[in-house]
C-alpha cells in the first residue's frame, strides 16, 4: 500500500511541477497578482481610514492664531483673562532653512516648541516613533519624508543666526491637520519640534530690535478657542486694542479645518480595484483547476497503474491535492508581501495627495 509522505507519490507531485514549469510558474503568478491586489487594497484602506479617524477625533481647530514678537507675561494673562476666550495655546515658532540632500538643496522648515510637548491643548501631536526630544534634539513630523528620508537617530542641519546647526531626530510625530493650522506658513515643507528650552539655546531672540531683513528670531504664538466663534471679530478688536503697546505680528480668522479626504470617492476606487482583484483570483483558480484536470487526464494511465498496485484513493488524491497546496502556499505568501508593500505605497502616495497625516503603516491582521 503507498504511504503519501513516504511513498513515490510525494515526489512524483513534486516531479509533475517540476517538469511543468512554465504552467507552475503561471498559476503562481495568477494568484499572486490576485492576492496582492486584494492585500493592498484592505491595507491602504485601512490606513486612510484610520488617517481619516484620526483627523476626525482630533479636538476641534483655533479659532484665532495671532503671533506676536516677544510675548509679555502681563498681555498673555489680559488675553487668557476675556471672557469669551476659552482655551490659549502658548507656542514659539521658527522659520529656516532645512538642508536636504534632494534639489535645490533645501526646503523651509516651521519649528515649535510648547510649555510642555506633551501636553498641548488644541493641537496635540501623537509620538508615533522615538521620544520626545531633550537638549540638541528634534522630533520630525512624518510628512517630512517627501522633502527628505528619515529615521530616528538620524541628524539634520537647520540655519541659525550664527550659522548651521544640527539636531539629532528623537522622534517621529503627526498631527492632525496641523499643517493647515499654521498661520502664513503656505510655502513651509518641513515641521518639527523642539523643547522649549532647547529651542531657546539654538535660536536665541536679539536683544536689539535692529535685526537683519531675513533674521532667524523666534515668534510667540497664541492659538485661542473661543466661547463663541461666531464672535471672533469682536474678539480680535479687543485683543488689538490690548496689544497696542506691543509689538504684534499679524492674526489668521476663519475655518481651520483641514481638507477632509473625500471618502465616497476613495471607496469607489477600492471597490473596483477589489473587484479586479477578485477576477484574478477567479481566473487563477480557474486555471488550477484546468490544469489538475488535464494532468489527470494525462495520467490516467499512470493512475490506473497506481491502483493496480495498491494505491489508496486518498494517496493517489492527496499527491494531485498536494500540488494544489503548494501553488497556492507561495502564491499567497509572495502576493501578501508585496501587497502589503505595495499597499503602504499607495496609502502613502493617497494621503500625501490628500493632506492626511498617514501614521504608522504595520499590516492589521485582519487585512492577512
Amino acid at each position: 500500500m503507498f504511504n503519501f509522505w513516504s511513498s513515490a507519490l510525494l515526489r512524483k507531485s513534486l516531479g509533475d511541477m517540476w517538469h511543468r514549469r512554465g504552467r507552475t510558474l503561471l498559476i503562481i503568478l495568477g494568484i499572486m497578482i490576485g492576492v496582492m491586489g486584494l492585500t493592498a487594497v484592505d491595507n491602504s484602506a485601512d490606513a486612510l481610514v484610520g488617517a481619516f479617524l484620526f483627523q476626525q477625533v482630533a479636538p476641534p481647530p483655533p479659532d484665532i492664531v495671532m503671533t506676536v514678537g516677544q510675548l509679555d507675561p502681563a498681555l498673555l494673562a489680559a488675553i487668557e483673562a476675556l471672557p469669551d476666550v476659552r482655551v490659549v495655546q502658548q507656542s514659539t515658532v521658527i522659520d529656516t532653512i532645512w538642508h536636504v540632500s534632494a534639489a535645490p538643496g533645501h526646503v523651509r522648515m516651521r519649528i515649535i516648541s510648547y510649555p510642555d510637548l506633551q501636553h498641548i491643548p488644541l493641537t496635540p501631536l501623537q509620538l508615533i516613533d522615538g521620544r520626545y526630544p531633550g537638549a540638541g534634539e528634534i522630533i520630525l513630523d512624518e510628512s517630512d519624508r517627501t522633502s527628505q528620508d528619515f529615521e530616528v537617530g538620524d541628524s539634520i542641519s537647520v540655519d541659525t543666526d550664527r550659522g548651521t546647526l544640527r539636531l539629532r531626530v528623537a522622534g517621529i510625530a503627526r498631527t492632525a491637520g496641523l499643517r493647515r493650522l499654521l498661520p502664513f506658513g503656505a510655502t513651509i515643507a518641513g515641521l518639527g519640534y523642539m523643547s522649549a528650552d532647547a529651542q531657546q539655546q539654538a535660536f536665541p531672540a536679539a536683544a536689539s530690535s535692529a535685526l537683519p531683513p531675513h533674521a532667524i528670531q523666534p515668534e510667540q504664538s497664541l492659538a485661542l478657542r473661543l466661547q463663541s466663534p461666531g464672535q471672533a471679530d469682536a474678539t480680535v478688536q479687543t485683543i488689538i486694542d490690548l496689544t497696542r503697546p506691543y509689538h504684534m505680528g499679524a492674526f489668521e480668522l476663519g475655518d481651520f479645518s483641514p481638507s477632509r479626504i473625500n471618502l465616497h470617492l476613495i471607496d469607489g476606487f477600492f471597490a473596483l480595484v477589489r473587484i479586479l482583484a477578485g477576477m484574478a483570483l477567479a481566473l487563477a483558480a480557474l486555471l488550477i483547476a484546468n490544469t489538475i484536470a488535464s494532468t489527470i487526464t494525462e495520467q490516467s494511465k499512470i493512475i490506473g497503474v497506481m491502483k493496480a498496485i495498491g494505491g489508496r484513493r486518498a494517496a493517489i488524491f492527496a499527491s494531485y491535492f498536494f500540488s494544489v497546496c503548494c501553488y497556492g502556499l507561495i502564491g499567497t505568501a509572495v502576493g501578501i508581501v508585496l501587497g502589503l508593500a505595495g499597499g503602504a505605497q499607495l496609502a502613502a502616495w493617497l494621503a500625501h495627495s490628500s493632506d492626511l497625516d498617514l501614521g504608522p503603516l504595520g499590516g492589521e491582521p485582519w487585512v492577512v
